[in-house]
């Protein structure tokens, strides 16, 4: 009978068992298929542009915007920057805009809140409104 730890076949510890490897973590920028962007101010404010003048040329309807409205606000950010900003890219930033209007809008809809429109930013009208 062999005595020796690891070799032979039993019922030891660890014997028998493969090793599994863990699935790697996707991570910002590590070339898989999701591209996660952090936007600065500025890519925002020409995004807002190039979407104005997108809507003033009717590419945007009831239903939203239209395709080549994403591809002109693409290429026009890629091309100001130098860098690749995609048409998903448009996309989920102009959806955040979307969820962050959301929340402001539903503070607004609260008593006790309003709107500063010189300094741009919710006010709170009524010190009991916090206490809500």
């Amino acid at each position: 009978m062999d005595t020796k730890k690891g070799k032979g076949k039993g019922k030891g510890k660890g014997k028998g068992k493969k090793k599994v490897k863990k699935a790697k973590k996707k991570t910002p920028n590590d070339g898989n298929d999701k591209s996660y962007r952090r936007w600065t101010l500025e890519e925002e404010l020409v995004l807002a542009d190039v979407l104005r003048d997108q809507r003033s040329l009717g590419n945007k309807g009831d239903g939203g915007w239209k395709p080549v409205a994403y591809n002109t606000a693409s290429s026009m950010l890629s091309a100001h920057f130098k860098i690749s900003i995609t048409i998903n890219n448009v996309r989920n930033r102009i959806k955040s805009w979307k969820r962050i209007y959301a929340v402001v809008s539903d503070i607004l809809g609260k008593f006790g809140y309003s709107w500063d429109g010189n300094k741009y930013m919710l006010t709170v009208d009524d010190e009991n409104s916090w206490k809500e």
